[in-house]
């Protein structure tokens, strides 16, 4: 596997982003060190549970087809027809950033028919167009499990437990 890294330059310590215009766009954070560490490790522990229930990882794009969401949330549902970002491609083809993950891993699924893929797990950015208010943001990571995957007793009780799975210590 080859990883790609684009060259940058680093902001001067004088340098002010927001003089030239650019600011972080309204309901949406940046996540430095700290925050960034803090997200993986739930990610990690996540991913150690459901790993140990046999839930396989899937990752689905984050643009769809926009009448994937409206098919499954309903056309009338508030997230399609108010929270939803969309958009059209140059081809003219609605497209949406994901709402919400289980439509896409449901479609992802059917696309695979007939190949087996047993239980499994998604997590990633979510994005959802609402009037920002505390503690509430327009892109938010999610981590779920399929519907048909690890029941939710199973992960409480691993949870709840202080598994070792976890990374916890009794």
């Amino acid at each position: 596997m080859q990883l790609y890294l684009p060259s940058f330059r680093p902001f001067s310590a004088s340098a002010n982003p927001s003089a030239a215009g650019f600011t972080r766009v309204r309901g949406t954070r940046d996540l430095f060190d700290a925050d960034v560490r803090a997200r993986d490790a739930v990610v990690a522990a996540a991913a150690r549970v459901v790993t140990a229930y046999n839930c396989l990882p899937i990752e689905t794009p984050i643009l769809e087809q926009a009448a994937l969401f409206a098919r499954s949330l309903g056309d009338g549902s508030d997230v399609v027809q108010k929270e939803m970002f969309q958009l059209t491609s140059l081809g003219g083809e609605r497209l949406a950033m994901r709402p919400e993950g289980t439509a896409s891993v449901i479609r992802a699924l059917r696309q695979r028919e007939g190949q087996p893929h047993g239980r499994v797990w998604y997590h990633g950015p979510m994005f959802r167009y609402e009037r920002p208010q505390s503690g509430r943001y327009r892109q938010v990571n999610r981590a779920c499990l399929s519907p048909h995957s690890l029941t939710l007793h199973a992960l409480r009780s691993s949870i709840s437990s202080g598994s070792s799975l976890l990374g916890a210590t009794a």
